[in-house]
Protein backbone atom coordinates (compact mmCIF):
# COMPACT_ATOMS: atom_id res chain seq x y z
CA UNK A 1 0.00 0.00 0.00
CA UNK A 2 1.54 3.31 -1.14
CA UNK A 3 1.95 6.36 1.05
CA UNK A 4 -0.95 8.26 -0.51
CA UNK A 5 -3.33 5.33 -0.01
CA UNK A 6 -2.30 5.19 3.66
CA UNK A 7 -2.72 8.94 4.20
CA UNK A 8 -6.07 9.11 2.42
CA UNK A 9 -7.33 6.01 4.22
CA UNK A 10 -6.37 7.22 7.68
CA UNK A 11 -7.58 10.78 7.21
CA UNK A 12 -10.89 9.71 5.71
CA UNK A 13 -11.35 7.51 8.80
CA UNK A 14 -10.66 10.49 11.06
CA UNK A 15 -13.23 12.74 9.36
CA UNK A 16 -15.90 10.08 8.89
CA UNK A 17 -16.02 9.11 12.57
CA UNK A 18 -17.45 12.47 13.73
CA UNK A 19 -19.39 12.97 10.48
CA UNK A 20 -21.29 9.70 10.81
CA UNK A 21 -21.92 10.22 14.48
CA UNK A 22 -24.85 12.37 13.27
CA UNK A 23 -25.21 11.88 9.51
CA UNK A 24 -27.75 9.04 9.70
CA UNK A 25 -29.76 11.12 12.19
CA UNK A 26 -29.92 14.17 9.93
CA UNK A 27 -33.48 13.45 8.66
CA UNK A 28 -34.69 13.32 12.26
CA UNK A 29 -32.76 16.48 13.15
CA UNK A 30 -34.28 18.37 10.21
CA UNK A 31 -37.72 17.23 11.31
CA UNK A 32 -37.02 18.45 14.88
CA UNK A 33 -36.11 21.85 13.42
CA UNK A 34 -39.42 22.13 11.58
CA UNK A 35 -38.97 20.31 8.27
CA UNK A 36 -41.85 18.17 6.95
CA UNK A 37 -41.48 14.78 5.23
CA UNK A 38 -41.91 16.48 1.86
CA UNK A 39 -39.25 19.07 2.71
CA UNK A 40 -36.87 16.32 3.84
CA UNK A 41 -37.35 14.52 0.52
CA UNK A 42 -36.65 17.73 -1.40
CA UNK A 43 -33.66 18.48 0.86
CA UNK A 44 -32.07 15.11 0.17
CA UNK A 45 -32.58 15.63 -3.53
CA UNK A 46 -30.72 18.94 -3.20
CA UNK A 47 -27.99 17.26 -1.13
CA UNK A 48 -27.47 14.76 -3.93
CA UNK A 49 -27.69 17.41 -6.63
CA UNK A 50 -25.14 19.65 -4.92
CA UNK A 51 -22.66 16.80 -4.76
CA UNK A 52 -23.36 15.97 -8.37
CA UNK A 53 -22.92 19.34 -10.04
CA UNK A 54 -19.53 20.07 -8.51
CA UNK A 55 -17.92 16.76 -9.46
CA UNK A 56 -17.21 17.59 -13.09
CA UNK A 57 -15.61 20.89 -12.04
CA UNK A 58 -13.57 18.96 -9.50
CA UNK A 59 -12.47 16.47 -12.15
CA UNK A 60 -11.46 19.22 -14.57
CA UNK A 61 -9.48 21.03 -11.87
CA UNK A 62 -7.91 17.75 -10.77
CA UNK A 63 -6.46 17.14 -14.25
CA UNK A 64 -5.44 20.78 -14.59
CA UNK A 65 -4.25 21.78 -11.09
CA UNK A 66 -3.34 18.48 -9.50
CA UNK A 67 -4.83 15.84 -7.24
CA UNK A 68 -3.34 17.11 -3.99
CA UNK A 69 -4.54 20.70 -4.35
CA UNK A 70 -8.09 19.58 -5.03
CA UNK A 71 -8.06 17.35 -1.96
CA UNK A 72 -6.48 19.79 0.49
CA UNK A 73 -8.26 23.07 -0.32
CA UNK A 74 -11.84 21.72 -0.05
CA UNK A 75 -10.92 20.09 3.26
CA UNK A 76 -10.08 23.52 4.67
CA UNK A 77 -13.31 24.95 3.26
CA UNK A 78 -15.39 22.36 5.10
CA UNK A 79 -14.35 23.75 8.49
CA UNK A 80 -16.47 26.95 8.48
CA UNK A 81 -19.42 25.22 6.79
CA UNK A 82 -19.70 22.53 9.45
CA UNK A 83 -19.12 25.18 12.10
CA UNK A 84 -22.02 27.30 10.85
CA UNK A 85 -24.20 24.24 10.42
CA UNK A 86 -23.62 23.26 14.04
CA UNK A 87 -24.65 26.68 15.35
CA UNK A 88 -27.82 27.06 13.24
CA UNK A 89 -31.20 26.64 14.92
CA UNK A 90 -33.50 26.25 11.88
CA UNK A 91 -33.64 23.57 9.21
CA UNK A 92 -33.02 26.00 6.33
CA UNK A 93 -29.46 27.09 7.30
CA UNK A 94 -28.65 23.56 8.46
CA UNK A 95 -29.57 22.21 5.04
CA UNK A 96 -27.83 25.10 3.25
CA UNK A 97 -24.49 24.64 5.03
CA UNK A 98 -24.71 20.88 4.59
CA UNK A 99 -25.06 21.53 0.85
CA UNK A 100 -21.95 23.76 0.95
CA UNK A 101 -19.97 21.02 2.69
CA UNK A 102 -21.30 18.54 0.12
CA UNK A 103 -19.93 20.70 -2.69
CA UNK A 104 -16.50 20.66 -1.05
CA UNK A 105 -16.65 16.88 -0.85
CA UNK A 106 -17.69 16.68 -4.50
CA UNK A 107 -14.74 18.81 -5.59
CA UNK A 108 -12.45 16.32 -3.84
CA UNK A 109 -14.04 13.12 -5.12
CA UNK A 110 -12.38 12.81 -8.58
CA UNK A 111 -8.96 13.52 -7.06
CA UNK A 112 -9.46 10.89 -4.35
CA UNK A 113 -10.28 8.20 -6.90
CA UNK A 114 -7.54 9.30 -9.30
CA UNK A 115 -4.84 9.48 -6.61
CA UNK A 116 -5.68 6.03 -5.27
CA UNK A 117 -5.70 4.53 -8.78
CA UNK A 118 -2.37 6.20 -9.61
CA UNK A 119 -0.74 5.10 -6.35
CA UNK A 120 -1.09 1.33 -6.83
CA UNK A 121 -0.86 -1.21 -9.64
CA UNK A 122 -3.47 -3.40 -7.91
CA UNK A 123 -6.47 -1.11 -8.09
CA UNK A 124 -8.98 -3.51 -6.59
CA UNK A 125 -6.82 -4.07 -3.51
CA UNK A 126 -6.07 -0.34 -3.17
CA UNK A 127 -9.74 0.59 -3.33
CA UNK A 128 -10.56 -2.32 -1.03
CA UNK A 129 -8.17 -0.96 1.62
CA UNK A 130 -9.45 2.59 1.24
CA UNK A 131 -13.10 1.54 1.32
CA UNK A 132 -12.32 -0.60 4.37
CA UNK A 133 -11.24 2.52 6.26
CA UNK A 134 -14.33 4.30 4.95
CA UNK A 135 -16.52 1.51 6.29
CA UNK A 136 -14.67 1.58 9.61
CA UNK A 137 -15.36 5.30 9.94
CA UNK A 138 -19.01 4.73 9.09
CA UNK A 139 -19.03 2.03 11.79
CA UNK A 140 -17.29 3.87 14.60
CA UNK A 141 -19.16 7.10 13.85
CA UNK A 142 -22.65 5.83 14.72
CA UNK A 143 -21.24 4.11 17.83
CA UNK A 144 -19.79 7.44 18.93
CA UNK A 145 -23.09 9.11 18.11
CA UNK A 146 -25.09 6.53 20.07
CA UNK A 147 -22.99 7.36 23.12
CA UNK A 148 -22.65 11.14 22.63
CA UNK A 149 -25.96 12.23 21.09
CA UNK A 150 -27.67 12.55 24.48
CA UNK A 151 -24.65 14.32 26.00
CA UNK A 152 -23.71 17.02 23.49
CA UNK A 153 -26.66 16.60 21.06
CA UNK A 154 -26.46 16.65 17.27
CA UNK A 155 -25.18 20.29 17.03
CA UNK A 156 -22.25 19.36 19.27
CA UNK A 157 -21.41 16.39 17.07
CA UNK A 158 -21.47 18.62 13.98
CA UNK A 159 -19.05 21.06 15.64
CA UNK A 160 -16.81 18.10 16.49
CA UNK A 161 -16.74 17.32 12.76
CA UNK A 162 -15.56 20.87 12.02
CA UNK A 163 -12.69 20.52 14.47
CA UNK A 164 -11.58 17.21 13.02
CA UNK A 165 -11.70 18.67 9.49
CA UNK A 166 -8.97 21.11 10.55
CA UNK A 167 -6.73 18.30 11.79
CA UNK A 168 -7.29 16.27 8.62
CA UNK A 169 -6.56 19.28 6.40
CA UNK A 170 -3.17 19.81 8.04
CA UNK A 171 -2.22 16.12 7.76
CA UNK A 172 -3.11 16.03 4.07
CA UNK A 173 -1.19 19.23 3.41
CA UNK A 174 1.98 17.80 4.92
CA UNK A 175 1.93 14.15 3.86
CA UNK A 176 0.19 13.73 0.49
CA UNK A 177 2.33 13.48 -2.66
CA UNK A 178 1.11 14.65 -6.05
CA UNK A 179 0.37 11.89 -8.60
CA UNK A 180 -0.93 13.96 -11.52
CA UNK A 181 0.96 12.84 -14.65
CA UNK A 182 3.38 15.35 -16.16
CA UNK A 183 3.86 15.58 -19.92
CA UNK A 184 5.63 17.91 -22.31
CA UNK A 185 2.69 17.59 -24.66
CA UNK A 186 -0.37 18.56 -22.64
CA UNK A 187 -2.79 18.00 -25.53
CA UNK A 188 -1.89 14.35 -26.02
CA UNK A 189 -4.61 11.85 -24.99
CA UNK A 190 -6.64 14.44 -23.13
CA UNK A 191 -10.01 13.82 -24.77
CA UNK A 192 -12.64 11.61 -23.17
CA UNK A 193 -14.31 9.62 -25.96
CA UNK A 194 -17.64 8.01 -25.05
CA UNK A 195 -17.61 4.79 -27.03
CA UNK A 196 -20.32 2.15 -26.85
CA UNK A 197 -18.66 0.34 -23.95
CA UNK A 198 -18.35 3.51 -21.89
CA UNK A 199 -21.97 4.47 -22.59
CA UNK A 200 -23.22 1.08 -21.39
CA UNK A 201 -21.14 1.41 -18.25
CA UNK A 202 -22.50 4.91 -17.66
CA UNK A 203 -26.05 3.56 -17.83
CA UNK A 204 -25.18 0.78 -15.38
CA UNK A 205 -23.54 3.30 -13.05
CA UNK A 206 -26.64 5.50 -13.15
CA UNK A 207 -28.80 2.55 -12.11
CA UNK A 208 -26.34 1.72 -9.33
CA UNK A 209 -26.49 5.18 -7.78
CA UNK A 210 -30.25 5.28 -8.13
CA UNK A 211 -30.30 2.09 -6.06
CA UNK A 212 -28.18 3.83 -3.42
CA UNK A 213 -30.49 6.87 -3.46
CA UNK A 214 -33.28 4.59 -2.23
CA UNK A 215 -31.09 2.79 0.31
CA UNK A 216 -27.85 4.00 1.90
CA UNK A 217 -27.84 7.52 0.36
CA UNK A 218 -31.44 8.40 1.09
CA UNK A 219 -33.41 8.93 4.30
CA UNK A 220 -35.60 5.85 3.88
CA UNK A 221 -33.63 3.31 5.93
CA UNK A 222 -33.54 5.69 8.89
CA UNK A 223 -37.20 6.68 8.59
CA UNK A 224 -38.34 3.06 8.18
CA UNK A 225 -36.53 2.02 11.36
CA UNK A 226 -38.08 4.90 13.28
CA UNK A 227 -41.62 4.79 11.88
CA UNK A 228 -42.14 1.03 11.41
CA UNK A 229 -39.88 -0.51 14.06
CA UNK A 230 -40.11 2.48 16.45
CA UNK A 231 -36.38 2.40 17.18
CA UNK A 232 -34.58 5.09 19.19
CA UNK A 233 -31.83 7.23 17.70
CA UNK A 234 -29.20 5.21 19.53
CA UNK A 235 -30.60 1.91 18.26
CA UNK A 236 -30.72 3.21 14.69
CA UNK A 237 -27.09 4.30 14.93
CA UNK A 238 -26.17 0.93 16.44
CA UNK A 239 -27.59 -1.07 13.52
CA UNK A 240 -25.83 1.17 11.01
CA UNK A 241 -22.62 0.72 13.01
CA UNK A 242 -22.86 -3.08 12.94
CA UNK A 243 -23.43 -3.00 9.18
CA UNK A 244 -20.45 -0.72 8.74
CA UNK A 245 -18.25 -2.98 10.86
CA UNK A 246 -19.08 -5.94 8.66
CA UNK A 247 -18.30 -3.84 5.58
CA UNK A 248 -14.90 -2.89 6.99
CA UNK A 249 -14.10 -6.53 7.75
CA UNK A 250 -14.86 -7.74 4.21
CA UNK A 251 -13.43 -4.79 2.25
CA UNK A 252 -10.02 -6.33 1.64
CA UNK A 253 -11.75 -9.54 0.54
CA UNK A 254 -13.82 -7.50 -1.91
CA UNK A 255 -10.72 -5.81 -3.25
CA UNK A 256 -8.85 -9.08 -3.71
CA UNK A 257 -11.90 -10.63 -5.37
CA UNK A 258 -12.14 -7.67 -7.73
CA UNK A 259 -8.51 -8.12 -8.79
CA UNK A 260 -8.93 -11.88 -9.17
CA UNK A 261 -12.38 -12.32 -10.71
CA UNK A 262 -12.85 -8.94 -12.36
CA UNK A 263 -14.71 -5.80 -11.32
CA UNK A 264 -17.62 -6.54 -13.66
CA UNK A 265 -18.55 -9.86 -12.03
CA UNK A 266 -18.32 -8.47 -8.49
CA UNK A 267 -20.34 -5.37 -9.41
CA UNK A 268 -23.04 -7.35 -11.24
CA UNK A 269 -23.48 -9.72 -8.31
CA UNK A 270 -23.51 -7.04 -5.64
CA UNK A 271 -25.86 -4.55 -7.32
CA UNK A 272 -28.76 -7.00 -7.10
CA UNK A 273 -27.84 -8.65 -3.80
CA UNK A 274 -27.75 -5.36 -1.87
CA UNK A 275 -31.40 -4.30 -2.53
CA UNK A 276 -32.57 -7.93 -2.29
CA UNK A 277 -31.28 -8.14 1.27
CA UNK A 278 -32.96 -4.83 2.10
CA UNK A 279 -36.28 -6.26 0.89
CA UNK A 280 -35.78 -9.41 2.93
CA UNK A 281 -35.22 -7.22 6.00
CA UNK A 282 -38.35 -5.18 5.25
CA UNK A 283 -40.57 -8.26 4.87
CA UNK A 284 -39.16 -10.37 7.71
CA UNK A 285 -38.09 -7.72 10.22
CA UNK A 286 -34.83 -9.68 10.64
CA UNK A 287 -32.01 -7.16 11.02
CA UNK A 288 -29.48 -9.78 9.91
CA UNK A 289 -30.52 -9.06 6.32
CA UNK A 290 -30.20 -5.31 6.92
CA UNK A 291 -26.66 -5.75 8.24
CA UNK A 292 -25.60 -8.13 5.45
CA UNK A 293 -26.77 -5.62 2.83
CA UNK A 294 -23.87 -3.37 3.80
CA UNK A 295 -21.38 -6.00 2.64
CA UNK A 296 -22.67 -5.86 -0.91
CA UNK A 297 -23.00 -2.08 -1.03
CA UNK A 298 -19.31 -2.08 -0.09
CA UNK A 299 -18.46 -4.54 -2.86
CA UNK A 300 -20.36 -2.27 -5.27
CA UNK A 301 -18.15 0.68 -4.35
CA UNK A 302 -14.89 -1.24 -4.62
CA UNK A 303 -15.64 -2.87 -7.97
CA UNK A 304 -17.24 0.25 -9.45
CA UNK A 305 -14.29 2.54 -8.68
CA UNK A 306 -11.76 -0.06 -9.80
CA UNK A 307 -13.58 -0.52 -13.11
CA UNK A 308 -14.13 3.19 -13.69
CA UNK A 309 -10.53 4.15 -12.97
CA UNK A 310 -9.30 1.55 -15.47
CA UNK A 311 -11.36 2.76 -18.43
CA UNK A 312 -9.08 5.60 -19.60
CA UNK A 313 -5.54 6.91 -19.24
CA UNK A 314 -4.10 8.92 -16.37
CA UNK A 315 -4.27 12.29 -18.14
CA UNK A 316 -8.07 12.32 -18.36
CA UNK A 317 -8.98 10.18 -15.36
CA UNK A 318 -10.03 13.12 -13.21
CA UNK A 319 -12.41 14.44 -15.84
CA UNK A 320 -13.86 11.01 -16.54
CA UNK A 321 -14.50 10.37 -12.85
CA UNK A 322 -16.01 13.84 -12.46
CA UNK A 323 -18.14 13.49 -15.58
CA UNK A 324 -19.47 10.11 -14.47
CA UNK A 325 -20.20 11.51 -11.04
CA UNK A 326 -22.07 14.47 -12.51
CA UNK A 327 -24.17 12.51 -14.99
CA UNK A 328 -25.06 9.69 -12.60
CA UNK A 329 -25.66 12.16 -9.81
CA UNK A 330 -28.03 14.37 -11.81
CA UNK A 331 -30.19 11.35 -12.60
CA UNK A 332 -30.00 9.78 -9.13
CA UNK A 333 -30.63 13.10 -7.36
CA UNK A 334 -34.34 12.70 -8.11
CA UNK A 335 -34.32 9.42 -6.19
CA UNK A 336 -35.07 10.78 -2.68
CA UNK A 337 -37.92 12.94 -3.98
CA UNK A 338 -39.43 10.11 -6.04
CA UNK A 339 -38.90 7.69 -3.17
CA UNK A 340 -40.57 10.01 -0.67
CA UNK A 341 -43.53 10.54 -3.02
CA UNK A 342 -43.88 6.77 -3.44
CA UNK A 343 -43.56 6.27 0.32
CA UNK A 344 -46.30 8.77 1.09
CA UNK A 345 -48.70 7.92 -1.74
CA UNK A 346 -48.10 4.25 -2.57
CA UNK A 347 -46.52 2.24 0.25
CA UNK A 348 -43.95 2.74 2.99
CA UNK A 349 -41.90 -0.05 1.35
CA UNK A 350 -42.05 1.51 -2.14
CA UNK A 351 -38.51 3.02 -2.13
CA UNK A 352 -37.07 -0.45 -1.57
CA UNK A 353 -39.14 -1.94 -4.40
CA UNK A 354 -37.68 0.72 -6.68
CA UNK A 355 -34.16 -0.13 -5.49
CA UNK A 356 -34.67 -3.80 -6.38
CA UNK A 357 -36.05 -2.95 -9.80
CA UNK A 358 -33.08 -0.73 -10.61
CA UNK A 359 -30.62 -3.33 -9.31
CA UNK A 360 -31.99 -5.86 -11.79
CA UNK A 361 -31.81 -3.26 -14.57
CA UNK A 362 -28.17 -2.54 -13.71
CA UNK A 363 -27.38 -6.25 -13.91
CA UNK A 364 -28.95 -6.48 -17.37
CA UNK A 365 -27.03 -3.45 -18.61
CA UNK A 366 -23.70 -4.71 -17.24
CA UNK A 367 -24.01 -7.77 -19.47
CA UNK A 368 -23.26 -5.43 -22.40
CA UNK A 369 -20.12 -3.94 -20.82
CA UNK A 370 -16.76 -5.41 -21.77
CA UNK A 371 -14.23 -5.95 -19.03
CA UNK A 372 -11.90 -2.95 -18.75
CA UNK A 373 -8.97 -5.14 -19.73
CA UNK A 374 -10.49 -6.02 -23.11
Amino acid sequence: MGRNVKVLSITVLLILIPLFSWNYLLPLYLKELGATDKVIGISYTLFSLSFTLAQFVGGYLSDRCGRKLMIVVPTYLMIPFYGLMGTADHWVPVAAFYIAANICSALQSPSFISMIAESSTHKGTAFGIYEGFVALGITVGPLLGAYMVYRIAIPGLILLTAGMALIVAVIRTVLLKETKPVTDRPNVDTRVTFGVNLRWFLLAATCLFLVFSFTIYGPFLTLYQREVFNLTKSKINLYFAIGGLLSAMVSLVGGKATDRFGAKLILATSVVTHPLLILLWVFTGNFTFFILSFTFSQFCYISYFAMLSSLVGDHVRGRLVGLFGTITGIVSSVGPYVGMYAKLHVDVKAPFYLAMLLGVLALMVLRNVRNSSD
